[in-house]
């Protein structure tokens, strides 16, 4: 399958300016809500057909966490009711996948930096209960907070040797729910999802692994294959993977390209949907790579994009595509499941400057993620000393149709 170049028309999307722009998009499980930051705040926009229904959820007390805690975080002033939408992209004119809009329904100030966010694995519009994520931001603990009300469900603490609290680097549940993973300097904490902090896991090097995983846990990812496996990814380049089961450490890898001292720290790690390979990207690389986790260990191939920056450009993957952006704006969507091409049997649905042009706007495309539906949001955006009017946009496809064009 081949793409030639497309341009995205020029339609209304939201859009923040000057030094603001947004990053790091989430979709909850069912695909309903999307989470997503900017350096001043962070907001949840939900499916225009399910927002009526949000009063009612609202009213509901969730049943998550037994002991939730009766305090509400500071949100925004802004009203919603007026914020803007994030309608369909068109391409060439033509609309692209249903029509939806997507209504910011929770804001929240960001006082501090956010380091990471995670979904509920079993999060569900329809239950209330389950509505939830996971934020960890600087010099606060984890917190469990309510996508529908913006309530504080729960606090999961760690403490530093000097006795103080820590924020970790990177938060997720475990494939079940019902632990919490937070990934600290040379050490992962594993918390029940009550609170309770259960074990610290040590990652610092051992006689099975002499070089261990050294460094701060950046990225952390679960095997959805059912096999306990998890990765870990450090900002001193290297890639563990462990057994959910107890906790040990079973191999150690490192990207060949990622010399030390490149300061290619790793950005994001994500197991396929069959649980046979791993990617893997880093900041100030030019690829993402595949490993085989099964057999050799090895990197498979490598993804090309221009990502020679210290800001994260996050990938999107299902079963079918892998999508990420770069730092000129473009958009690369990849075939994992063809066959045949570089004996590995990838093909670059776009490529180089046949990729899908964004924004039209020279600025990095820095998140892809692809919902349970097949759609598509994408964010873009960077930090400008001089340049106060490039800002930053959310745009939704429907990535069925983009790669059949």
């Amino acid at each position: 399958m081949s793409m030639n170049k497309v341009q995205i028309s020029n339609q209304l999307v939201d859009t923040v300016y000057g030094k603001d722009y947004f990053s790091r998009p989430s979709w909850s499980p069912d695909g309903l809500q999307l989470l997503v930051q900017t350096t001043k705040k962070m907001l949840i926009y939900t499916d225009g057909n399910v927002v009526g229904g949000l009063d009612t959820i609202a009213n509901t007390t969730g049943d998550i966490n037994e002991n939730i805690v009766n305090e509400t975080t500071v949100l925004d002033s802004m009203d919603t009711d007026k914020a803007d939408t994030i309608p369909y992209q068109t391409i060439n004119n033509k609309p692209v996948g249903l029509n939806r809009n997507y209504k910011p329904t929770q804001i929240w100030k960001n006082n501090e930096d956010i380091y990471d966010y995670a979904w509920y694995p079993h999060m569900k519009t329809t239950d209330p209960s389950t509505c939830c994520f996971l934020t960890t931001k600087r010099d606060h603990p984890i917190h469990l907070l309510d996508s529908n009300t913006g309530a504080l469900r729960c606090t999961y603490k760690s403490k530093d040797g000097a006795d103080e609290i820590t924020a970790p680097m990177c938060v997720r549940f475990n494939l079940y729910g019902d632990k919490v993973y937070a990934g600290y300097d040379n050490c992962v904490d594993v918390f029940d999802v009550y609170g309770e902090l259960e074990m610290r896991v040590k990652c610092t090097p051992s006689r099975a692994h002499p070089d261990g995983l050294k460094g701060v846990i950046s990225t952390i990812d679960f095997n959805t294959d059912q096999s306990g496996m998890y990765a870990m990814g450090t900002f001193s380049g290297n890639i563990g993977i462990a057994d959910e089961r107890n906790n040990e450490l079973l191999v150690t890898m490192r990207d060949p390209e990622n010399k030390a001292g490149n300061q290619q720290g790793l950005s994001q790690v994500e197991f396929s949907k069959d649980g046979r390979y791993l990617y893997s990207s880093s900041r100030n690389s030019g690829s993402i790579a595949c490993w085989d986790i099964r057999q050799s260990g090895e990197v498979l191939y490598r993804i090309k994009r221009k990502g020679e920056t210290n800001q994260r450009i996050m990938f999107g993957l299902n079963h079918e595509y892998l999508v990420t952006g770069d730092t000129e704006g473009r958009l690369y969507v990849v075939d994992v499941q063809g066959e045949g091409v570089n004996g590995i049997g990838r093909e670059l649905v776009g490529s180089g400057m046949n990729a899908i042009d964004g924004i039209g706007d020279p600025v990095c495309m820095n998140g892809s993620k692809i919902s349970s539906e097949g759609i598509l949001v994408t964010t873009s955006g960077e930090r400008q000393f001089l340049d106060e009017e490039h800002g930053g946009n959310i745009q939704i496809w429907d990535l069925g149709d983009i790669t059949r064009l």
